[in-house]
């Protein structure tokens, strides 16, 4: 778009000649925006990297296995009670974790001697077990610990509990796993605000000055824009969670023919790479019209399980699904309660200087608060970031731009907003998106 001029005339152009002085109090003007980056805000207090050497960059992340070492089998053999050992068992593909394999599916001599709780896939407790020897790759011998034979069924889990080894023995095979890599890249963000020199000079009302007005509105909409992006915003790249992403430059060019860089958000990441189900939801859909008091407790708890931050996050939020939890909670106040043991804050203005009520859960605290960046098709929509697992990456700082265009004794003032930034995401399953779906 061309600079603005003083004179707008013509079919369009009514700004200028409805600036005479009919107005009540010519120097003030109504603005609508107040709280519009909230989630910028508190991932760019948490944690930001400056100086990062190239604008596609790499974070290491590593999930210990001392948590959750198991596996499942596909074997409908029985270890016996007389302390025999069993038949080869059979390891599932694909279902190994916290122990080597986790990434080839491949059992070795690191297993050996271990002990073990084995469950039905219902959670039915079946009894305890030593893995004897790995016969390959793929099958391993047991001896039973418990009382009575165990007769295994396709999809048992068989956790490990410990490590059992006999008198005089040999210190058994030692086993580590390896980092892996996410990515993410920057993003040049740049709005520029220009008017002519006619315009620069003139006393208008409403704003004396136009250009002045200008920046303050484009500022914001700088913010707001790097606000959408980091929640909303998509790269062909992808950031490497699922391990199958590519990491090249180049894959987008403008009219031009040069690179563009776009840096991938939140929600994009969530939803690619999150799981809808299982001990690391962090999808989470609610039925408006059928959710109830245990629908929350199961759901908190797998948002708060996996938590850096402890027993209190953010939760970034649509106008639309924090009135749900408002409209929610009123409704089992009215009903006598409802057995529900969840509480909705007033509004708290934050240390961050943003506004805030808290949903106390039996797991944690939600600090809610709304975001102008998610609205429309986002307005039921919670982002709920670990802020230990995510950053603000500056590969070049934010800067205000001023009189940038001035060849040809240029009659005219063009200024401009840039930024060169992004976000970095680490363990996906850290992080959260609830997603209201009113009516269904």
């Amino acid at each position: 778009m061309s600079a603005k001029t003083l004179f707008a005339g013509g079919a369009l152009g009514t700004l200028m000649l409805e600036r005479r002085n009919v107005l009540m109090d010519p120097n003030f003007t109504r603005e609508l925006h107040t709280d519009i980056t909230p989630y910028t805000t508190a991932i760019m207090h948490g944690n930001t990297k400056t100086g990062i050497p190239d604008p596609m960059f790499k974070m290491f992340e590593h999930r210990t296995g001392v948590l959750k070492m198991q596996f499942q089998v596909t074997s409908n053999v029985t270890i016996p009670a007389d302390r025999t050992a069993s038949a080869d068992v059979t390891i599932k593909d694909g279902t190994t974790l916290g122990l080597a394999g986790e990434k080839n599916n491949t059992a070795d001599d690191s297993y050996k001697n271990f002990t073990f709780d084995v469950w039905s896939k219902d959670g039915v407790k079946k009894g305890g077990a030593y893995l004897l020897s790995v016969t390959d790759g793929t099958k391993v011998k047991f001896k039973l610990t418990s009382p009575i034979a165990i007769v295994l069924a396709n999809d048992d889990y068989f956790v490990v509990t410990g490590n059992a080894n006999g008198e005089g023995g040999y210190s058994r095979e030692a086993w580590a796993d390896e980092l892996t890599l996410v990515q993410n890249q920057c993003q040049i963000f740049e709005t520029p605000v220009e008017v002519t020199g006619t315009l620069y000079e003139a006393a208008l009302k409403g704003y004396s000055n136009e250009l002045a007005r200008l920046r303050k509105d484009k500022q914001m909409l700088h913010s707001l824009q790097k606000e959408d992006t980091w929640l909303k915003g998509w790269s062909p790249l992808g950031t490497n969670m699922s391990g199958a992403n590519s990491f090249v430059d180049g894959k987008l060019t403008d009219s031009d023919g040069k690179v563009v860089r776009t840096t991938m958000g939140f929600i994009p990441i969530v939803e690619t790479y999150g799981s809808d189900s299982g001990d690391n939801q962090n999808r989470f859909s609610i039925n408006g019209a059928a959710y109830d008091y245990s629908n929350s407790v199961d759901q908190f708890e797998k948002i708060f399980t996996n938590s850096a931050d402890g027993d209190t996050k953010f939760g970034f939020s649509g106008r639309g699904a924090l009135g749900f939890w408002s409209k929610l909670l009123a409704a089992s106040r009215v009903a006598g309660g409802a057995g529900w043991d969840i509480e909705l804050s007033d509004k708290k203005r934050n240390k961050l200087g943003f506004n805030v009520r808290i949903l106390s859960t039996p797991h944690g605290d939600l600090h809610l608060t709304p975001t102008k960046a998610l609205r429309g098709n986002y307005n039921q929509t919670i982002c709920i970031p670990d802020m230990a697992n995510i950053f603000h990456a500056t590969y070049r700082a934010s800067r205000f731009d001023h009189n940038i265009k001035t060849d040809n004794g240029y009659d005219g003032v063009k200024d401009r907003y840039f930024s060169d930034e992004g976000v970095g995401m680490t363990l996906i399953e850290n992080h959260q998106i609830m997603t209201i779906k009113q009516g269904a």
